[in-house]
């Protein structure tokens, strides 16, 4: 895999002075599973390692008044388990779930998934459905942004070399809020996302009209994105078999728009179908 340095804080105070001497050329490990591939594959020749994996102190769930903060470091076994999770963010849940094999479930972080960009990432459309912030962290300070923002295309970020995610942060839904997350791949096990879904909506207080849609439309494109126009033209309506129809219709013309010209473009328009009445049968339990 050729040589490099690591540098394996095992404190915040240790990890800014990793971060101090960082390079262009220097990358962050946090569950391996993406970065530790790619070296072996030559694809990143890193003259420097940032190995995360003693930081204890960015693994947690907790659950405040307004939001509910992840740590960078909490792999997707311990965010599908969370009954905090499961409660607030069920879409977040059902994405980890789903992501990859149970080792890489337990070893795949949720930051290093988010930092590492691709747009087949389960976990990206669902936080971008929930307005997920992502907090980060350097010698020069820290900042946040919305997920939106961070993303700039297929594996590009905001992220500078000596910087880190430090945490996600996600509103803490409060209301008759339900979502959903699916997600069609190549094949069952293991399977990269061809496509993926993630939808959050808010009904009244009768619980029949939806107040509110959110969606995060994920590999389609180069990042994660939400069809605000579609949403609107979706929302104050009973979800009913006509809605999902109209969905339906709605999301494949986005995806037509999006991936115009590319080969998977008239497959994709109409897999999305699919995902939007998978969705809607999972919004209908409570």
């Amino acid at each position: 895999m050729g040589s490099f340095a690591v540098c394996s804080p095992d404190s915040f105070d240790e990890l800014l002075k990793c971060l101090r001497a960082a390079t262009p050329k220097s990358k962050i490990l946090a569950g391996g599973t993406d970065l530790v591939i790619q070296i072996r594959e030559k694809k990143y020749s890193p003259d420097v390692v940032i190995d995360l994996s003693r930081l204890g102190e960015l693994k947690f769930i907790k659950e405040e008044a307004s939001k509910i903060r992840i740590g960078s470091l909490t792999n997707f076994t311990t965010i599908a388990e969370s009954p905090v999770i499961k409660k607030y963010a069920l879409c977040l849940a059902q994405a980890a779930a789903g992501v990859g094999s149970v080792q890489i479930r337990n070893s795949g972080t949720i930051g290093g998934n988010v930092a590492n960009a691709s747009p087949a990432a389960d976990s990206i459309p669902a936080l971008v459905a929930l307005g997920a912030e992502i907090l980060i962290a350097g010698p020069e300070g820290s900042r946040a942004e919305k997920i939106e923002d961070f993303l700039l295309g297929v594996e590009k970020t905001t992220l500078k070399p000596d910087e880190v995610i430090t945490e996600i942060a996600i509103p803490r839904l409060q209301g008759n809020y339900r979502s959903a997350f699916c997600k069609l791949g190549r094949r069952k096990a293991l399977a990269i996302a061809r496509i993926n879904l993630a939808v959050v909506v808010r009904f009244n207080d009768g619980g029949d009209i939806l107040e509110e849609m959110r969606i995060g439309l994920g590999a389609v494109g180069s990042t994660a994105f939400r069809p605000l126009d579609a949403e609107k033209k979706l929302t104050g309506r009973k979800l009913d078999a006509q809605l999902l129809d109209e969905m339906a219709l709605e999301l494949s013309r986005v995806v037509e728009e999006k991936i115009a010209g590319r080969a998977s473009m008239p497959y994709k328009k109409e897999a999305i179908k699919g995902l939007v009445y998978e969705a809607g049968e999972m919004l209908k339990r409570k």
